[in-house]
C-alpha cells in the first residue's frame, strides 16, 4: 500500500527587521512614557499582522558602543520608523544615516511639533497620545504606509537620493543631462507649490483664481506615487518628462509659481 503524499508545507514569509529611532529618555520620564506608548500602542499594533520584528535602541542587549550598535541596526534593517517628536538631535543624525543608505523610512511625529524644512516634504504620520480616535487613526495610517513601502515596486526617494541621482544624471550624456535639468526645475516648482499651500508665499499670488489652482493642482504624472518623498520620479523617457513639464508650465498653477520664483 502506497503512502499518502505529504501535504504541501505552508509558505512562511521571511521576517524583516524594523528599527525605531527617536527620543527615548530615561526611565520614568515623560519622554520615555511617550516613547513606550508610541511603540506599544501604535507601532506594534499597526505592524502586528506584518512580517516585521520591531526593535528600539534601548532594547539592545549587546556589549559595546551604543552609537555603533544603532548605526549597525539602521544598516541591517529593512524599515526605519523615525519619531521626529521633540526634535531630538540623535534622531535626526540617525535619520540622515538611513537616508544616505537608501533605507525605507516612515516619519511619525507627535502633534504639536513642527517638522524641520529638510524633512517637511516627507509624508508623516502625526499622532496624539491623549485622543483615542487619533491613536486608532495613526495605527491605520502607519499600517498603510508600511504596506506601501514594503511593496516590490517601491523605490526609496528622499532629499539625499534625489540630489545624488541628479548629480549622476548631469554627468551622463545629453539626454540624461536634459532629464536632470527638467527634474531639477520640477523639484523647484513643486517646493514652491508646497510653500504656497503652507501660506508662506500667499501674498505673492495676484488673484483668488491662482490660490484656488494652487490648492487643486496635481502635477499630472510627475509625482512619485511610489515614494514617501513626493516631488520627483524621473520618467522613463525624455519625451514623457518634456510632456509633463509642458503641461505644468501651461497651467495656471505653473504661471503662478513662475511668477513667485521670478520675484524671489
Amino acid at each position: 500500500m502506497s503512502k499518502p503524499a505529504p501535504e504541501p508545507k505552508e509558505k512562511v514569509e521571511p521576517r524583516k527587521k524594523c528599527f525605531i529611532i527617536g527620543p527615548i529618555g530615561s526611565a520614568g520620564t515623560e519622554t520615555r512614557r511617550n516613547a513606550d506608548f508610541l511603540l506599544q500602542g501604535i507601532i506594534e499594533e499597526a505592524l502586528k499582522d506584518m512580517p516585521y520584528d520591531i526593535i528600539r535602541a534601548d532594547q539592545e542587549s549587546s556589549v559595546g558602543s551604543i552609537t555603533t550598535d544603532v548605526v549597525n541596526r539602521i544598516l541591517e534593517s529593512d524599515l526605519i520608523i523615525a519619531d521626529l517628536s521633540e526634535h531630538n538631535p540623535n534622531a535626526f543624525y540617525e535619520l540622515g544615516i538611513a537616508h544616505a543608505n537608501r533605507k525605507a523610512v516612515i516619519h511619525v511625529c507627535r502633534k504639536g511639533f513642527s517638522i524641520p524644512f529638510d524633512t517637511s516634504h516627507e509624508r508623516t504620520v502625526f499622532f496624539d497620545l491623549t485622543d483615542w480616535q487619533e491613536i486608532v487613526s495613526a495605527r491605520g495610517a502607519l499600517s498603510r504606509m508600511v504596506e506601501h513601502v514594503s511593496s516590490p515596486d517601491f523605490k526609496v526617494s528622499n532629499p539625499y537620493t534625489v540630489a545624488t541621482d541628479l548629480k549622476k544624471w548631469r554627468a551622463g550624456d545629453d539626454k540624461d543631462k536634459k532629464i536632470a535639468e527638467l527634474s531639477k526645475e520640477n523639484e523647484r516648482l513643486t517646493l514652491a507649490k508646497e510653500n504656497v499651500e503652507k501660506g508662506q508665499d500667499s501674498g505673492r499670488i495676484a488673484t483668488a483664481n491662482a490660490r484656488r489652482e494652487v490648492r487643486d493642482f496635481n502635477v499630472g504624472g510627475s509625482l512619485n506615487s511610489n515614494s514617501l518623498f513626493s516631488p520627483l520620479k524621473v520618467p522613463d523617457s525624455i519625451e514623457a518628462m518634456i510632456d509633463s513639464q509642458k503641461k505644468f508650465e501651461e497651467s495656471g498653477m505653473g504661471q503662478a509659481l513662475k511668477q513667485i520664483l521670478n520675484n524671489r
